[in-house]
C-alpha cells in the first residue's frame, strides 16, 4: 500500500484532530444522565445480559454486543459501555477513514475529506442510533484499502465482505453493487484480474453467504419480505428529507452532499469508467422506502449519504495532485472540524429530549416494587424499564396464548372520563386492576381489563379514542411482525413462550 498525502505532518494533526474530538463526546456522554439513542437501552439489556450469562437475552447474531460486552468486564456498568463502545467505534472508523486517505496524492483533499466526517453529523448520529449499521461502515471502509484498480487484493477484500455481513445485514447490498463495480470492467477485459483467484475469491464469499443464511439468527429470511409490504416506494433520500423529527444538521448535510454528488458526476460524465463504483455506490440512496415508520428500509440506506459521497470523491480524485483549498485554508479546516465535532451531540441529541426519559425513570421506579411478570409498554420506554429492573417488557400487542391476567400494560393518552366510560365495572379504580402512574397520561391497567375496555369504544361514536386505543404506537397494539418468530424457534420462556405450545 503506497504511504500518500497524510503521512507524516498531515496525519499527526488530522489523529489528534480525532483524538479531540472522541475524548469530547466520551466525556459528554458519561456527563449525561441518560443514554442518547433510541435503541440505546437496547444494547445496555443484552450486554447485561450477556456479561452475566454468557448468553443474550434477546435472540441477535450482531457482534457488537460481545464488543460492548467484553467492555464491562473493565468494571463498567452496560450502560456506560454503550456509551465507551460509541467512542471506541467512532474512533476505529476514524482511524480506517485515515488510513485510506493515505493513498491520496493531494494533501489538501485528504484533509478536507477527513475534516468533513470529523464534524458530520450523520456520522455521528449513525455511531449513537445504530451502532450495528456503525460497525458495518467501518468494514465497508476498509474494503477501499484493497480495492485499487491493477491490485485489488482479493484474499483480505473477501474477508472483510464477510465480517461486514456479520456485522449488519446491509452488506449484502453494498457487496452486491461493489462487486458489480468490479467485475464488469473485469469481465470486459479492461481490468485484468487472474480469472482463478477471482474465481476463488468469489467462491469464498458465495459460501460464506450459503452458510450464514442457512444457520445465523439474523440471516436474510423469506419472512423479511414480509417487512417490504407497502404502497411506500418512495425513494429513501426523499422520504428521509421529509422526516418531521429529522435533526436540521442532518437535513443540510444530506443536501449538501447530494449537491457534491451532482457536480462531480456532471464533472466525470465523460468517465464512465471511472464512475461507475461512485455512482453505483452512491444510487444506493435512492432504495425504496418500503415503509412509512421512522427510519425504515430506504432511509437508512439514505443516511449513509454523506459518507458515500466522501467515498466517492476520494475514489475520483485521490490519484490527482491538485491542491484545492490553499494550504492555509486547509490548516484552518481541522480546528473548525473540532469546534463542530463539540457541538454534534447537543444539536442531535438536546437535553430537553431527556424529559421523557425522566418520565420513564419516574414510572420504573414506581413499577419495579410491583413484580410485574410482564409489561406491556411502547417502544421508547420498552428497553429502559427492561434494562433497569430485570423484568420481561413487550412493545407489541400480546400473543392470544398468554395469560392475560397475568400482564400489566402502561396505557398512554386517556383521560378519566374515558376510563370510567369504558371500563367494565370488575376493572374500576378500587379493583386494584388499573392504577394513576407517576408521569402525566400514563395508567397501569391489567391487560384483560384493557382489552374489555378496548372492545367497549365504538369508532362510529369516538374515532380519535378508537385510533388512540388501536392505532397508536403509544398504546401498543400490532401483532409481533412475522420475521421476528424465526429468532424465538426455541423460545425457552415457559410463561410467555413466542410460540404457542402444541395443542395451545
Amino acid at each position: 500500500m503506497r504511504a500518500g498525502a497524510l503521512g507524516g505532518r498531515f496525519a499527526l494533526p488530522c489523529a489528534a484532530a480525532a483524538a479531540i474530538a472522541v475524548v469530547e463526546l466520551l466525556v459528554t456522554l458519561l456527563g449525561r444522565d441518560f443514554l442518547p439513542g433510541f435503541d440505546a437501552y437496547y444494547y445496555a439489556v443484552q450486554a447485561d445480559f450477556l456479561a452475566h450469562t454468557g448468553r443474550l437475552r434477546i435472540p441477535d447474531s450482531g457482534l457488537v454486543h460481545y464488543a460492548i460486552a467484553a467492555l464491562t468486564f473493565c468494571g463498567l456498568s452496560a450502560e456506560n459501555a454503550v456509551r465507551a463502545w460509541t467512542a471506541c467505534s467512532l474512533a476505529l472508523f476514524y482511524a480506517t477513514l485515515l488510513l485510506l486517505l493515505r493513498r491520496c496524492r493531494s494533501r489538501s483533499l485528504a484533509v478536507c475529506l477527513f475534516a468533513w466526517a470529523l464534524a458530520s453529523p450523520t456520522i455521528l448520529f449513525l455511531a449513537v442510533e445504530f451502532p450495528k449499521n456503525f460497525s458495518f461502515l467501518i468494514a465497508f471502509a476498509a474494503w477501499f484499502l484493497f480495492i485499487d484498480g491493477r491490485h485489488t487484493r482479493l484474499a483480505p477484500l473477501a474477508a472483510l465482505v464477510c465480517l461486514a455481513a456479520l456485522l449488519h445485514k446491509s452488506a449484502l447490498v453494498y457487496a452486491g453493487v461493489a462487486g458489480c463495480a468490479l467485475l464488469l470492467p473485469a469481465l470486459a477485459g479492461k481490468i485484468p484480474l487472474p480469472p482463478r483467484r477471482l474465481l476463488v475469491a468469489a467462491g469464498c464469499v458465495a459460501a460464506f453467504f450459503l452458510l450464514w443464511a442457512l444457520f445465523a439468527t439474523d440471516a436474510p429470511h423469506r419472512a423479511d419480505l414480509l417487512r417490504l409490504k407497502t404502497s411506500a416506494y418512495t425513494p429513501g433520500i426523499i422520504a428521509l428529507l421529509g422526516e418531521k423529527n429529522l435533526p436540521s444538521p442532518i437535513q443540510a448535510e444530506l443536501i449538501f452532499a447530494l449537491i457534491v454528488f451532482c457536480i462531480q458526476v456532471c464533472l466525470h460524465w465523460g468517465k464512465k469508467k471511472r464512475l461507475l463504483l461512485p455512482a453505483l455506490l452512491t444510487a444506493t440512496v435512492a432504495m425504496p422506502a418500503f415503509g412509512t415508520e421512522t427510519f425504515n428500509f430506504g432511509e437508512r440506506f439514505a443516511l449513509l449519504c454523506p459518507f458515500l459521497v466522501l467515498l466517492s470523491c476520494f475514489l475520483l480524485y485521490k490519484d490527482e495532485e491538485r491542491r484545492f483549498p490553499p494550504r492555509s485554508v486547509v490548516f484552518a479546516l481541522l480546528p473548525a472540524a473540532v469546534l463542530c465535532a463539540f457541538a454534534r451531540l447537543p444539536a442531535l441529541y438536546p437535553p430537553e429530549r431527556d424529559d421523557s426519559l425522566r418520565a420513564y425513570a419516574a414510572m420504573t421506579e414506581a413499577l419495579a416494587p410491583k413484580g410485574i411478570p410482564l409489561l406491556i409498554v411502547h417502544r421508547g420506554m420498552h428497553f429502559y424499564y427492561k434494562y433497569h429492573t430485570g423484568r420481561d417488557a413487550f412493545s407489541f400487542e400480546p400473543e392470544k396464548h398468554w395469560d392475560k391476567t397475568r400482564i400489566r400494560r402502561l396505557a398512554w393518552g386517556l383521560t378519566d372520563d374515558e376510563w370510567q366510560a369504558h371500563l367494565p365495572a370488575e376493572c374500576g379504580w378500587s379493583s386494584g386492576r388499573v392504577a394513576k402512574m407517576p408521569a402525566p397520561g400514563y395508567t397501569l391497567i391489567r391487560e384483560d381489563c384493557w382489552n374489555a375496555a378496548r372492545r367497549n369504544v365504538n369508532p362510529a361514536f369516538n374515532p380519535d379514542l378508537y385510533d388512540l386505543m388501536w392505532n397508536n404506537p403509544m398504546n401498543p397494539s400490532a401483532p409481533r411482525p412475522t420475521f421476528l418468530y424465526k429468532k424465538h424457534t426455541d423460545d425457552g420462556d415457559e410463561e410467555f413462550p413466542a410460540i404457542a405450545p402444541t395443542g395451545g
